[in-house]
């Protein structure tokens, strides 16, 4: 006959462990390539012309290297060599601004070598301040207003060149010889020309007029002329 008495279950649950399994607290460092270059920007700025790039060998086997830029504005002295282990080499860049136009220019120097790639992000700038090809008076004498003296009037007449847009175009002159005062020139058929008007006698015997071109990156040109100015007899 079976057993009329069931077998009851154990009434006590199996706990789980508590303590949670940690981690190891100390990760597996990553490698570190042992060919390495210094830096990832180079910038000339509007004035140098050449920057120095460092390439590191920390390794205990030579390297071969290479390096280009595949633009005509940067250049690198030498394009490739040969790294002993534990040591390191300083390869000039120079950036050609000679003959270029104003403007930015932005370039890539890759570098290769050790199984590793590098990209250095190159900048540069070119500034050329507005070239003045002439700029002159007329007419070359006035009489000053005043008693008896009627108004007079000067045209100021100006070419300005620039590889980029001009942003002010301008006369800085004196009616009376102590204040002064400016007077922006409008581009008409070509020319940049301005009114003056009513020059007094306190401007007598000279008075001077100085032109300033300013273009849209802020490089600047200045220029002088003067006429004459003879005091009202009256």
């Amino acid at each position: 006959e079976p057993d009329p008495t069931p077998v009851e279950p154990d009434p006590t649950p199996v706990e789980p462990d508590p303590t949670p399994v940690e981690p190891d607290p100390t990760p597996t460092p990553e490698p570190q390539p042992s060919f390495t270059v210094g830096l990832t920007e180079l910038s000339f700025g509007s004035q140098l012309n050449t920057r120095e790039i460092t390439l590191t060998n920390s390794g205990d086997t030579s390297v071969e290297w290479t390096m280009d830029t595949g633009s005509n504005e940067y250049q690198s002295t030498v394009p490739n060599g040969t790294l002993p282990p534990g040591s390191s080499t300083s390869v000039k860049i120079i950036f050609e601004r000679n003959n270029l136009s104003e403007g930015d220019y932005i370039g890539t120097l890759t570098v290769n070598g050790g199984g590793e790639t590098y990209d250095v992000g190159l900048t540069g700038s070119v500034e050329i301040a507005p070239n003045i090809t002439f700029f002159y008076a007329n007419p070359s004498a006035v009489v000053a207003i005043g008693d008896g003296c009627s108004t007079n009037q000067v045209t100021i007449y100006a070419d300005v060149l620039d590889d980029s847009e001009l942003s002010k175009v301008e006369i800085e002159w004196s009616k009376d010889g102590i204040n002064t005062q400016i007077t922006e020139l409008d581009f008409i058929d070509g020319t940049w020309i301005g009114y003056l008007y009513d020059l007094e006698s306190g401007a007598a015997p000279v008075a001077n007029f100085l032109l300033r071109a300013v273009d849209v990156r802020g490089n600047e040109s200045s220029a002088t002329t003067e006429i004459t100015v003879r005091p009202c007899p009256n």
